[in-house]
Order: structure tokens, then sequence, then C-alpha cells
């Protein structure tokens, strides 16, 4: 049985406390763990946690996070999926050229606050 639950977060919160989190999982230092789900039940949260790659630099600024299943699906997916963050584009080339960590952990922030405003996340339950 599935028991893990995790509180829904604002727009402001997860512009907060998922940026470096999502960051790192664009770079490949971090990835979502889903804990506690199987097929017939799936989790209702998502861990965000170092990879193996990831521990090479120490601990990561703010993990393990935990993230609520549909805001994780509705609202950081896309995030995760929009193809600003690509590896390659000139943005992306420009930030790590510069090596703009904090610049593009701005950003992504940014977009995860506009991508939870979307989707009525506005506001601390």
């Amino acid at each position: 049985m599935n028991t893990g639950t995790v509180r829904t977060i604002s727009a402001e919160e997860a512009e907060k406390t998922l940026a470096y989190p999502c960051f790192y999982i664009l770079i490949g230092l971090a990835e979502p763990v889903f804990p506690l789900g199987c097929r017939a039940a799936p989790s209702q949260f998502v861990t965000l946690m170092q990879t193996k790659h990831g521990d090479a630099r120490g601990l990561l600024s703010g993990l393990p996070v935990k993230v609520n299943w549909k805001q994780w699906r509705d609202a950081v997916v896309p995030v995760l999926e929009d193809p600003r963050w690509a590896a390659g584009t000139p943005m992306m080339r420009e930030a790590c050229r510069r090596n703009a960590e904090r610049e593009w952990v701005e950003q992504i922030g940014g977009a995860l606050r506009e991508s939870f405003e979307a989707r009525g996340y506005c506001l601390n339950p």
C-alpha cells in the first residue's frame, strides 16, 4: 500500500526550493526517484536525489527534496522538457562558457514559478 504523501507547494516555494534540484537534473547530477510506487499504485511523491556523478561534487544544494506527484507531472516536468535548457542551445553554450550556474538556476526558478502559477499553484495552501 502506498502511504507516502507530500504537501502541495506554491509557485513561490517551487521557485526557491526546486530551481537547484532541477538544474542538477538537467546537467546529470541528480535524478527523480519514485519511491513507494508500482504500476498498480504510483508513488504520491517524487524524490529528487543526487546521482553517483553528483556525489563527486560533494553535497548538492537542496537535495534530496520531495515533490508532490501531481505537481511533478503537471508543473515540473514541462520545465525540464523545455528546449531552452537543452545542451547545445545558444543560451546553454553561453551559460557554460561564462560558468553562469547562478544565472541559469535563476532562469529555471522563474520558469518553475510561471509553470506552477499557470497550473493554479499560486498561493500557499
